[in-house]
């Protein structure tokens, strides 16, 4: 069962203007980021959870605003060579929704046994979530997500 509405993600051409609209302009908090590990790989989620440092400071990827409780909008940087055009892979604009759910594996089944087709199986999150993938008739990607008690959403909201 469907608990919330976790985030909406979004891909930006500049970060900075996005955070200052979000934070400055909207009134929300800036809760956390993610930033990618010197190789270009997507960092574990010890090393963001635990801000072990052993990633690139420099290089932001995504930053988590909060808007409400438990209520989030994630932003991606758009990196060089990416497309801007909408319905791209990497594209300036939505990405895709996520909704939170209280058990991830019984809820699996339960969208599984009405025909859904699961698009990622349930794994680990590098923020210290469980995810899952999962697309509507258009294509539009779905997260359901599981926060556990190392979800940086929580360890890190207001």
């Amino acid at each position: 069962m469907v608990k919330e509405i976790g985030h909406v993600s979004f891909k930006v051409k500049d970060m900075k203007a996005a955070q200052d609209f979000y934070v400055k302009g909207m009134g929300f908090h800036k809760c956390f980021e993610i930033k990618r590990r010197p190789d270009g790989e997507v960092p574990t989620a010890e090393e963001v959870v635990q801000d072990s440092g052993s990633y690139d400071r420099d290089k932001v990827w995504i930053v988590y605003i909060q808007a409400a409780e438990r209520q989030f909008i994630e932003l991606f940087t758009l990196d060089e060579g990416d497309g801007e055009t909408r319905g791209e892979e990497n594209c300036v604009g939505y990405l895709h929704l996520a909704l939170i759910v209280e058990d991830i594996h019984a809820f699996r089944e339960e969208i599984v046994s009405r025909g859904v087709e699961i698009d990622i199986e349930p794994k680990m999150g590098m923020d210290g979530t469980w995810q899952m993938w999962v697309h509507d008739p258009d294509g539009n990607k779905i997260e359901c997500m599981q926060y556990t008690d190392k979800s940086a959403q929580l360890r890190y909201s207001i």
